[in-house]
């Protein structure tokens, strides 16, 4: 078992974050990612309204520069692997993953949040469609459907913002809300240039083998090559946290302005505390959470 002063759960934004603030503090950490070293952020067409960037960035180039600038400071970064089990002890934590255990005098969670699946009953046959036309990534796949037409599924900014950029690769992109629409009035400006918004709900989506259309529930039937579902975001399996005992509410762990849960030495930061979902979001309370966590070590040492 290693000993670490610190473990930080995941290598997203917030997580990696955590890691050049505690390398800084001169902290013995960990950064445990179940995947990547990415997050939902390298996933991000492009990223305006982060301070800094006037030109804007794409989220993989912003999620680049901040694992080399976390390197940089020799963040010890454990890519596949993934946490199954947090213990309470004591006088500390036993972190216990898919390759080995740590003990640790605090801990940051920083587990992100994942896109939202469609809901059963949608009328779309995921396991027939994903990857014939059906995506959930638009900065990945969106190339594929270049000068072809595609429907963007949702009506938050995430929506708004996949639809923005498909717009600049599809003959035609048109955004099907599903609910109401809760995007910034700039996104919804923005893309009403580009392309048409539709505030109904989709039936089924048609196709033999390929994506070939959609139906509406009013009974419109809108040609498509491609369907990109951007329906928000949830946090991944957060049991493991319940089990240990951290409060939680609506899914997301509850923290107080310290970033601290409900258990001393516990901290979280980042989209797995909820809305909104925003990079200077997570970058802010990874540094909030970092700080306070540095301060409980140094008051308990192992």
């Amino acid at each position: 078992m290693e000993k670490k002063e610190l473990v930080i759960i995941g290598g997203g934004i917030a997580g990696l974050t955590s890691a050049i603030y505690a390398c800084r503090k001169g902290l013995n950490n960990v950064v445990l990612e179940a995947e990547l070293p990415m997050g939902q952020t390298a996933l991000a067409p492009m990223v305006e309204n982060y301070p800094g960037f006037p030109e804007g960035i794409t989220g993989m180039e912003l999620m680049q520069r901040v694992e080399k600038q976390a390197r940089k400071f020799n963040a010890d970064i454990r890519t596949f692997e993934r946490v199954t089990e947090l213990n309470v002890k004591e006088n500390s934590f036993i972190v216990t993953t898919n390759k080995q255990s740590y003990e640790a005098i605090a801990v940051i969670i920083a587990v992100g949040a994942k896109p939202i699946r469609i809901p059963e009953g949608l009328g779309i046959n995921e396991e027939k469609f994903l990857g014939r036309g059906l995506s959930y990534c638009a900065t990945c796949d969106g190339p594929l459907f270049k000068d072809r037409e595609v429907v963007v599924i949702g009506g938050e900014n995430e929506a708004f913002n996949e639809a923005l950029y498909l717009a600049e690769l599809c003959s035609r992109v048109t955004i099907i809300t599903q609910d109401e629409i809760n995007a910034d009035k700039i996104l919804i400006d923005r893309f009403k240039e580009k392309g048409e918004i539709i505030e109904g709900k989709i039936k089924e989506i048609r196709g033999k083998d390929f994506v070939e259309g959609v139906v509406l529930e009013s009974g419109e039937e809108i040609k498509a090559s491609g369907v990109f579902v951007a329906l928000g975001r949830k946090t991944p399996s957060i049991e493991i946290f319940e089990k240990a005992g951290i409060k939680t509410s609506g899914k997301f762990i509850e923290v107080n302005r310290k970033q601290e849960t409900n258990i001393a030495g516990i901290f979280a930061a980042g989209d797995v505390t909820g809305l909104p979902f925003q990079i200077a979001k997570a970058v802010g309370e990874a540094c909030v959470a970092t700080i306070n966590a540095y301060n409980f070590i140094k008051q308990h040492k192992l």
